[in-house]
């Protein structure tokens, strides 16, 4: 997760070519196909802004791209452990 972290923060944060760079690794882990089972615990642990907006791009891409092709578990799967992020979100607000 640290390696995430660290590479979200290479887009904003370095020269050119190493921002290039950053992109490509942090494009090539999105469209991994398990990529969003990390989703959860990087939203969870992290502590970076960047890394969780790009948590949230990776959920966003499997839900456009492979919601009707993921068996059925999985989606409901990912359909609570969006619920309970989004609630774990609220709970954190509140208090």
């Amino acid at each position: 997760m640290f390696f995430i972290a660290y590479v979200t923060t290479g887009v904003s944060v370095c020269a050119n070519e190493q921002q290039r760079m950053a992109q490509e690794v942090l494009t090539t882990l999105k469209e991994h196909p398990d990529a969003w089972t990390r989703v959860d615990t990087i939203l969870e642990y992290s502590q970076s802004q960047q890394t969780k907006y790009y948590a949230l791009q990776i959920l966003e891409n499997v839900i456009k791209t492979r919601w009707k092709v993921l068996p059925r578990p999985q989606c409901e799967g990912l359909h609570l452990a969006i619920f309970l992020s989004v609630f774990w979100f609220i709970n954190s607000l509140v208090q």
